[in-house]
């Protein structure tokens, strides 16, 4: 047994570790509908969305989130044999709470624990606090990072509040998107996911026999499943490119139970709206992004409100916007370069308060300086690409600039015909480079 579940923990780190969490805003406008949890010790104590203190077991934990989980989670059968496609009943509008289904999945993880210890620093990566669909960085033995947004109260948050129709999009401002379109992708997304996760399962052998995982979890763990398909499905619908590519880089991870990964990645099966869910994506078109009202309205609060919704509010009603104010990080000196050359890249940070801490990627890989200004003092053809800074401090969180693109040539190959051959030249390439990435997606 110890063996099986060791798998399953193999699985959760495929599934959970592309993002923790999402706190849906609730018909009634006030926020999560529960506490999320702080740390996986918090199982026993955890009340659950009934609001019924449940016994101090994982038993009794699970009996609790069971009524929750029937209004918040889809639910479905394991399936047996061939059968990876059971039927889904989808929550009806106004019961989604994908915090309710991260903090789920951390304490099915717990009940697991006792069974084996390698799973057990799997628990904190579900929580509805956790950050983790930013840059890859494979140094990591889990190799995803933050964005700098809470996922499960903010980031995701905003998928739930569309998803319960708390607020209605306003297909104007969304290239002719509607909640009905958001509806419709998030549970084929979630089909996807569904037969992927129950296949993976099954390729666990429990005991020797010719019986699977999905024999063993609905007894010990019966929200483990639901919750992670859920987990997958909220990023691939946010679909901003950093976090389709922690799920194609963490479900690669599914190779291990003999699972061939998604071919052509995670985007060739499912459908996102990175324009208006992503980081950098703007919700209801008011001209500033998700990113920068998170940064001002998590810390402005409305009276009696929590920070999640007041910042989920304002990212999705075009009347509540941050003051012109706000801070902003530009940066400088994007353009063609021959290899051989120096290149340098300024960080210019406008409103912002304290000292700033910073941290330089190159398309949205890992920190490559933190300086204010990044320097490669002799350019190589791979260093062609696009580069962002990330510029922090306690006063103002994490405040993401533009992106601009370098394009790198072979030394003495740049047109000396003046700024027009220059200019011609640098965007071929750069669309040559939209192009390679769109085939790479």
């Amino acid at each position: 047994m110890k063996k099986a579940l060791i798998g399953i923990g193999m699985l959760a780190v495929a599934c959970m570790v592309c993002g923790p969490a999402f706190a849906a805003l609730v018909a009634t406008g006030d926020g999560v509908p529960h506490s999320p949890l702080t740390d996986s010790t918090s199982c026993n104590n955890f009340t659950g969305v009934s609001g019924t203190p449940p016994a101090n077991t994982f038993s009794g934990l699970m009996a609790a989130y069971g009524a929750a989980s029937n209004a918040s989670l889809p639910s479905f059968s394991l399936g047996s044999g061939s059968n990876y496609d059971p039927a889904v009943t989808f929550p009806t509008p106004g019961n989604y709470d994908f915090c309710a289904a991260f903090d789920t999945a951390a304490c099915s993880v717990g009940v697991l624990a006792s069974f084996s210890t390698d799973i057990v620093g799997y628990m904190n990566l579900f929580l509805c606090t956790t950050d983790i669909n930013g840059p890859i960085d494979t140094n990591l033995s889990i190799p995803v990072t933050g964005n700098g947004i809470p996922d499960g109260e903010f980031e995701l948050g905003l998928i739930a509040a569309i998803l319960n129709n708390t607020y209605t999009l306003d297909p104007t401002k969304t290239g002719g998107k509607t909640n009905a379109d958001v509806a419709a992708a998030y549970q084929a997304n979630f089909q996807f996911f569904k037969q992927l996760v129950l296949q993976a399962i099954s390729a666990i052998p429990v005991n020797g026999s010719n019986l699977d995982g999905r024999t063993l979890l609905p007894g010990l763990a019966p929200y483990l499943v639901p919750g992670l398909v859920s987990i997958l499905t909220g990023y691939a619908t946010e679909g901003d490119d950093q976090s389709m590519l922690a799920l194609d880089t963490l479900l690669g991870l599914l190779g291990q139970l003999g699972i061939t990964p998604p071919s052509g990645g995670v985007a060739a099966h499912t459908t996102g709206f990175k324009n208006i869910f992503g980081p950098e994506g703007d919700a209801d078109g008011d001209g500033f992004t998700n990113r920068q009202e998170y940064n001002y309205f998590k810390n402005n609060a409305d009276p009696g409100k929590t920070p999640a919704f007041t910042v989920v509010k304002a990212q999705l009603t075009a009347a509540v916007t941050p003051p012109a104010t706000i801070p902003a990080v530009l940066v400088l000196s994007s353009g063609t370069y021959e290899e051989g050359t120096t290149l340098t890249l300024t960080a210019v940070a406008k409103n912002t308060t304290g000292a700033l801490a910073y941290a330089w990627s190159k398309d949205g890989g890992p920190t490559i300086g933190t300086a204010q200004q990044l320097v490669i003092p002799v350019l190589a053809l791979t260093d062609a690409g696009k580069y962002s800074v990330t510029a922090s401090s306690t006063q103002d969180g994490s405040i993401l600039s533009n992106t601009v693109t370098v394009v790198v040539v072979a030394a003495g190959t740049l047109p000396i015909a003046g700024g027009l051959g220059l200019a011609l030249l640098a965007g071929a390439c750069a669309l040559g480079g939209v192009g390679s990435i769109r085939r790479r997606k």
